[in-house]
């Protein structure tokens, strides 16, 4: 009989209704943490590796303290049980549902089975009832840090027996130690692996930093530069020029101050357009991005930049802007000279119905292709920086009234009320008259655009403390959420936009010209339907 000290799993009744395996045994029910163990087990890697001295002799130790023929070091498997480690024993592996093992990993405590005939767990088991006969069996578990069981240092005999207290001792003790000899081998191979990784990473990096045509750098806080590609030959320099001396040692002296001034204060600047010079003082137009890089305590300890050569594109966006403007300019006066003789021609009292009708049409297209050069030319010019104001003062009022008498007929032909709520006391602007009228005639053409036919728009202008806020709200189906930053954005139409005819700037040119006056331009959606676009302009006290 055992002693109390021996560390033993109750055996457990078998009725004739427990299932058996095809071999006859009878399965140990699955632990339940059983995918998170095995997730475990293959973690570690150890399966179906090949034989170790450093397990082995663990092994060996175990049987001979414990006295028994035959000592295992088992891996619990989904269906099976491997032997990374055997003695006295010839098979690598057995099917889990013939397994003690699989009993063993139910619990941490060691299993002891003194006498597995008269467990009824084990009495079917056909590793008792045929070769090897196996009676005795003492099993502790291989517990990892995590607290999952991969499997069971073990001892059998074929004979029935127990162990005493200094045994069981021993057997966790060492049982212990195969656990954290695999999870210690484990972290090994991944950190080899890590090595390798970063090895063949740093090498990529190379390869990339070596070939690159940008200009990539990293300097200390104070910008002194330690490390900057090889790419600085194509302006005169080599590496060995840079490092050590300031970031500025590329452009002048106060812009570099600046650019480090700033930098510091916001963390990271992008596309910051600079002028950096050849080793031969030829200047060049770069973009700069850099950043501030933080240590893994978030403490900023470098810089890391690229300076990108943008002389090129610069030099094709004035090919482009002067092509665009010729075009504009060759396409507008054969524009108004038609303009012109239609406008003659409908002051004949003698056409005809049809005439005049086809005369109308002819100017309402030539109207649209006016605006449509027009709208171009001013994306073009304001997407390059080249729009200018001529400011003065203006009357908001007047020049909101006027845009009603403008479009009051277009809007009354399609039975659309166009209402002008506009108190005649508003203060001046000081602003761009022509950009004005800009601004809220492109409002109004797409609040027209998108109101149906029975409508109404509104244009309302209240003064505040150093600002006009003007709205135009519609009737018309308003606009999405995800869509509100998207349609002020050049060509930036909404599905709903692209069912209607328009080029897609009349929205990034109002809040091109709103914000070079230093204003505000928004959109939401009205209570009962329909967009309220909100125009908020500083007033002369505020400028």
């Amino acid at each position: 009989m055992p002693t109390a000290n021996d560390e033993i799993l109750p055996a457990q009744s078998t009725s004739a209704t427990t299932p058996l395996s095809a071999a006859g045994a009878v399965p140990a029910p699955l632990p339940l943490d059983e995918n998170s163990r095995l997730a475990a087990l293959l973690r570690c890697d150890v399966l179906d590796t090949a034989s170790e001295d450093s397990y082995d002799e663990v092994a060996a130790l175990a049987g001979h303290i414990c006295q028994t023929p035959v000592a295992l070091i088992s891996l619990v498997d989904r269906n099976r049980q491997w032997f990374k480690s055997k003695v006295g024993l010839e098979v690598d592996e057995t099917s889990r549902d013939v397994a003690f093992c699989a009993y063993a990993i139910l619990d941490d405590q060691t299993c002891v089975i003194p006498d597995a005939r008269l467990d009824r767990r084990f009495a079917t088991n056909p590793l008792v009832t045929g070769e090897p006969f196996f009676r005795f069996y003492a099993g502790a578990p291989l517990v990892t840090r995590d607290g999952f069981r991969l499997g069971t240092l073990c001892v059998i005999d074929y004979q029935p027996r127990r162990l005493d207290p200094a045994q069981l001792r021993a057997l966790k003790t060492l049982s212990r130690q195969v656990a954290l000899q695999i999870e210690l081998q484990a972290t090994l191979r991944e950190n080899v692996e890590l090595q390798v990784a970063s090895q063949a990473s740093e090498e990529k990096f190379k390869r990339l930093f070596d070939q690159m045509q940008d200009i990539a750098y990293r300097a200390d806080l104070d910008g002194t530069i330690d490390l900057v590609s090889p790419s600085v030959a194509r302006y005169g320099y080599s590496a060995n020029d840079l490092v050590g001396s300031a970031a500025s040692a590329l452009c002048d002296r106060a812009e570099g101050d600046r650019i480090l001034s700033e930098l510091r204060q916001q963390g990271s600047l992008n596309d910051f357009e600079i002028s950096v010079r050849h080793k031969d003082g030829t200047p060049a137009q770069m973009s700069l991005t850099t950043q501030v890089v933080p240590d893994s305590e978030d403490r900023p300890v470098a810089i890391e930049g690229i300076l990108r050569d943008i002389g090129e594109r610069k030099h094709l966006d004035r090919q482009r802007q002067e092509f665009v403007a010729m075009l504009a300019h060759d396409i507008r006066n054969p524009t108004m000279a038609i303009a012109g003789y239609v406008d003659l021609a409908l002051e004949d009292e003698d056409l005809s119905e049809s005439a005049r009708d086809f005369l109308q049409g002819a100017a309402r297209n030539v109207t649209a292709l006016e605006s449509l050069v027009t709208s171009y030319l001013d994306s073009t010019k304001i997407e390059a920086g080249m729009l200018t104001l001529n400011v003065g003062p203006t009357c908001l009022g007047r020049i909101l009234g006027t845009i009603h008498s403008q479009f009051e007929a277009a809007a009354s032909q399609r039975c659309i009320q166009l209402v002008a709520e506009i108190p005649p006391d508003l203060p001046e602007l000081i602003a761009d008259l022509v950009a004005i009228e800009r601004i809220f005639t492109n409002l109004i053409r797409n609040a027209l655009k998108f109101t149906p036919d029975g409508g109404s728009i509104t244009m309302r202008a209240r003064a505040e403390i150093d600002a006009i806020q003007t709205s135009i709200t519609d009737s018309g189906p308003g606009v999405a959420a995800k869509d509100v930053e998207k349609i002020f954005q050049r060509y930036g139409q909404t599905g709903s936009e692209q069912e209607v005819a328009g080029t897609g700037l009349g929205l990034f040119i109002a809040r091109s010209l709103v914000e070079l006056h230093g204003g505000h331009i928004g959109v939401e959606n009205a209570p009962h339907g329909g967009a309220i676009f909100t125009v908020s302009l500083p007033t002369e006290k505020s400028r």
